[in-house]
Order: structure tokens, then C-alpha cells, then sequence
């Protein structure tokens, strides 16, 4: 297993990538870029930002004593109608502490026909965060559309996890979590299982018709309001 400790901006990747077998110790913005996979790794102590950009598949990974400040998110997925479906399964996350930001997020330009992020049979413990809501995996996001308008759309769900129901909320006295690790000397991955009538345009189109026209389309352009999260 390869052992990366203290670093920050490690991976940039511009086609297919393929991790395996790592540690990465007090890490941050680790990986950025296109087409990751990732498996069977340990993360401890990393900070703010582990992903930005698009990953295929994480499974078998273990989190360990994330902490993220004001908006970031740990990870942060690329996500669009052409791209496969992101895959998160059988990863624990054991000590996370969060700000605003969220622990997974998608990043979405357009519209998209399903979830293009799905995290499955993983396990979070020990999970904090500053939102009122306690949510720590963000399923919503906006996009601006050819009208200029912003449309919500749903990148992530999830299933058959364990934890998410106990996220606590933070306050103002918590401190960093430390989980303890220092029992396992060889950590290995894979562990986790208008009223007018009569009138008419200047194309004599009926006025109350007109107008009703104008109030569809008003409708149909306006802002989709982000649900809260």
C-alpha cells in the first residue's frame, strides 16, 4: 500500500484513473480532474477537499477524521447527461465534521434524465455538521437553462446506508473530532461490507387569451426554487 502524507494537489487526471491500495494521511485537494477510480484506500485527517471533478466508482474505502471550513465540500462530482453513473459503495466514514459545506455533492451544468450520483451499503459514524437540516449528502442542484433560468434537478440518492439518520448537528463548542486509529498499525481497506373582454392583439389574437399566454410562460421561466437542504 502507498502511503501519501501532508500533501495537497497530488492527482490531476485527464483520461481514465485508477487508484488502489493507498493511505493518504492529512491530505488535501487530492484528486482533480477526470475519471477516477478508486478502491480498497484509506483516508485519515484530510481536510477540506479529498475530489473535484468526475469519478466512476469509490468502493471499499475507509474516511477517517474529515473536517471541511465554510462551503467546502469533501467531495465535489462532476456530473452530466452524457456521463456514466457515479458509483459510491461500501465505504466507511468514521469522523467527519462539517461546516456549511457537504460531505458529497454533485456538480450539474445541465439537465439530467436520472441521478447520475448513487451511494450505496456504505456506513457513516461519528458525522457533524453546522446545518440545520443535518444533511451531509447534498441531493439537489441547480443549473442555469437556455432561458437563463434556474432549474433544480436531483444528481444524488442513496440507499441502504447506515447513519445517516444519527448526523448530529454542531455546536458551538464542538471541536474537531478525533477518532482513534492508532490501534490498527496495518489498516486495510475492503473492510466494509387582466380582466378585458373583447379585446384583441395587433395580430387579433383574443386579449384574455394573449395575456393567459404571457402568465403560462411567466410561469414556465421562473426561478425553480433550490429545495433546502
Amino acid at each position: 500500500m502507498s502511503k501519501f502524507t501532508n500533501c495537497i494537489r497530488l492527482f490531476y487526471s485527464t483520461s481514465e484513473c485508477k487508484m488502489s491500495e493507498n493511505e493518504f494521511i492529512s491530505c488535501s485537494v487530492i484528486f482533480r480532474g477526470e475519471n477516477y477510480t478508486i478502491l480498497n484506500s484509506v483516508f485519515k485527517g484530510c481536510q477540506n477537499e479529498i475530489l473535484n471533478g468526475n469519478l466512476e466508482r469509490m468502493e471499499f474505502c475507509e474516511f477517517y477524521n474529515l473536517y471541511s471550513e465554510g462551503n467546502k465540500n469533501i467531495f465535489t462530482i462532476e456530473t452530466s447527461d452524457s456521463r456514466n453513473q457515479t458509483i459510491i459503495s461500501k465505504c466507511v466514514f468514521n469522523g467527519v465534521v462539517l461546516d456549511e459545506g457537504f460531505l458529497i455533492t454533485g456538480d450539474v451544468h445541465e439537465k439530467i434524465k436520472y441521478e447520475k450520483i448513487e451511494v450505496r451499503n456504505c456506513e457513516f459514524k461519528n458525522c457533524y455538521t453546522n446545518r440545520q437540516s443535518g444533511k451531509i449528502l447534498k441531493e439537489y442542484d441547480r443549473y442555469v437553462n437556455m432561458f437563463n433560468r434556474w432549474k433544480e434537478v436531483k444528481p444524488l440518492c442513496f440507499y441502504d446506508c447506515i447513519g445517516l439518520d444519527k448526523v448530529q448537528i454542531r455546536s458551538d463548542d464542538t471541536e474537531v473530532l478525533t477518532v482513534n486509529t492508532s490501534g490498527r498499525k496495518d489498516i486495510k481497506a475492503g473492510l466494509a461490507k387582466a380582466g378585458i373582454i373583447g379585446a384583441t392583439t395587433a395580430l387579433g389574437t383574443p386579449f384574455s387569451l394573449a395575456l393567459g399566454i404571457g402568465i403560462g410562460v411567466s410561469r414556465l421561466l421562473k426561478d425553480d426554487e433550490l429545495k433546502e437542504e
